[in-house]
């Protein structure tokens, strides 16, 4: 899986997620978390997960694929039905993909035996756990983070920055954005805008927390204020390679660390 599809489909599992919620994708291998989020900002990890022995029973993406394997289209409806959920909320252009939406709604919203102990009994022949061995898979830390600050109302470089990596070929990381949640991403001067500085902060913290790292790697598109103040907050605590966009590119330019700057 190259990058750009890695970050690809994190970006889709946040459909519905809202602060300090969490989703893992249908193969195990990404699993994503919101750890900040309000109208003018949102700051997301996608991060590598380690899928859980299978003696610790059987993860989300699991029990999402044999929820699409045993339930058809139609079938996984009338679930919803039954469920007393609204299948039209389900993210997803796939059956899988809306059957793993299924299963994280259903998770998130304290529901989880009541699907299980429903799928046991509309189709028991199918090897279905226990509600209480569905476990998320842990994430994965990594040397480096990539953080992308997306706060520009002219580019959008969500997908841009691991395309570049993939270019490069190196680079093995987690990805942490911040973005603007608004279509445009336009920042009206009246916002608060001292906001940003406080969830830089706190994600940076929230992120370091579930998957440590060394060295940052800085991809920046916003007003020079905002990137100037965030610059204030990041400091010298960590190692960090800030990049410059120009002639369809970037270019790693300056080295922040403690010998330099301390």
């Amino acid at each position: 899986m190259t990058r750009t599809q890695f970050v690809e489909d994190g970006l889709k599992l946040f459909s519905g997620l809202a602060e300090g919620e969490t989703a893992v994708s249908l193969d195990n291998i990404i699993r994503v978390q919101r750890l900040y989020e309000s109208p003018l900002l949102t700051a997301d990890l996608i991060a590598q997960s380690q899928p859980q022995p299978a003696q610790k029973g059987k993860s989300l993406g699991d029990l999402a694929r044999l929820i699409s394997q045993t339930y058809s289209v139609e079938e996984m409806k009338l679930l919803c039905t039954d469920l007393n959920l609204d299948d039209e909320n389900l993210a997803g252009d796939t059956h899988t993909e809306k059957s793993l939406s299924l299963v994280h709604y259903v998770r998130r919203h304290g529901h989880m035996s009541e699907l299980i102990s429903t799928c046991s009994r509309q189709r028991p022949r199918a090897d279905w756990p226990e509600a209480e061995q569905i476990a998320l898979p842990a994430f994965v830390a990594k040397d480096n983070l990539v953080i992308v600050v997306n706060l520009a109302s002219r580019f959008d470089i969500a997908l841009d920055v691991p395309r570049y990596l993939d270019g490069k070929k190196r680079l093995d990381a987690n990805f942490l954005y911040f973005q603007n949640p608004n279509e445009d991403r336009h920042i009206p001067h009246v916002a608060n805008w001292n906001e940003f500085q406080n969830a830089f902060a706190k994600s940076l913290k929230s992120a370091n927390d579930l998957v440590p790292f060394k060295q940052a790697h800085i991809f920046v598109s916003g007003s020079g204020a905002i990137l100037f103040s965030l610059g204030c907050m990041w400091g010298s605590v960590k190692p960090a390679t800030c990049y410059h966009f120009e002639d369809s590119t970037y270019y790693p330019l300056i080295e922040i660390n403690k010998k330099q700057h301390g």
